[in-house]
């Protein structure tokens, strides 16, 4: 007999914040967010290693070009 209870809704609030630290004055931390997917995905930018701002916002793309794509 199929369940004909209707289910909860589900509602998600998304909040982030990063914080470059206390020897970096860029902060290479990428985050993303598809709200209608539920989805938030965060890359850590290795701070200290060249051109970490850009590898975690192409990462952080990447993965939501991914996920979100038809």
């Amino acid at each position: 007999m199929p369940n004909t209870a209707s289910s909860p809704t589900l509602t998600l609030e998304i909040a982030a914040k990063t914080d470059p630290g206390v020897l970096r004055t860029l902060n290479e931390d990428s985050i993303a967010t598809d709200t209608e997917l539920g989805l938030l995905v965060l890359s850590d930018g290795m701070g200290g290693y060249q051109c970490g701002n850009v590898a975690s916002s192409i990462t952080t793309q990447v993965i939501m070009e991914g996920l979100t794509q038809a």
